[in-house]
């Protein structure tokens, strides 16, 4: 029922979205209210990929809310200006975000994937069987949910980096302090295309993945917290 629900309001999001971008010819997230609305079209699309691959269905009670209150913040706020200013008026920075928003999307899902992954192992080696155990998909379920929403956010990202180089030389300099955030796109690129190599290397088991999968979530954060903004 929560997937019926959740493909419902991604479609209604997703047209309403394409409405929007006939309308104003930019993709929106020109302020707060349009970008946190937008980034929760891309974080349910991110989603919606990670299920399509993994064939499981973890976290759709958490997804369909933040879909449905991101729809609502674009109905009951819709104030978007003419165009983009400055160097942000380009198709280059607009899907270069896009992009990274749903790289990062990916990684937070395979965070939360590793956060249920140790929690049900620890009652399972326990032998408590709790709210997890009852609750929550099998540990094989969420290993694989953890594999796809990396693999994604992998891909998503090297689209980023190559969109973000894109719009810099379109640009040609106009953006000052820009250096540190493209070392922690490469930073965060090679962290999980690590993870990637060991979890299909068959190195480490799962709970190690799951382990190095929120070390590395939180090395993302830091990076691009001390990376500055564009």
């Amino acid at each position: 029922m929560g997937r019926i629900f959740f493909i419902i309001a991604f479609s209604l999001q997703f047209f309403f979205i394409i409405f929007v971008v006939s309308k104003i010819g930019y993709i929106p997230f020109s302020n707060g209210i349009n970008a946190l609305s937008f980034s929760g079209f891309l974080v349910a699309a991110a989603y919606l990929l990670m299920t399509l691959f993994s064939k499981s269905d973890s976290f759709s009670f958490l997804i369909v809310p933040f879909v449905a209150i991101s729809q609502f913040l674009y109905i009951f706020t819709e104030k978007f200006p003419s165009k983009l200013s400055g160097i942000f008026d380009s198709s280059w920075f607009q899907i270069h975000v896009s992009f990274a928003l749903l790289s990062f999307s990916s990684f937070l899902f395979g965070f939360i994937a590793s956060v249920l992954y140790l929690m049900l192992y620890r009652e399972l080696e326990r032998k408590n069987f709790g709210r997890f155990y009852f609750g929550l998909d099998s540990l094989d379920e969420l290993n694989k949910n953890l594999t796809y929403s990396t693999l994604l956010g992998v891909i998503f990202l090297i689209f980023a980096i190559y969109t973000g180089h894109g719009w810099l030389n379109e640009v040609k300099g106009s953006v000052k302090g820009i250096s540190t955030r493209i070392y922690a796109s490469y930073f965060t690129l090679l962290v999980y295309a690590t993870l990637l190599f060991l979890k299909f290397g068959k190195r480490v088991s799962g709970k190690k993945i799951s382990l190095l999968s929120i070390m590395g979530f939180f090395l993302m954060v830091v990076a691009f917290a001390f990376g500055g903004t564009h």
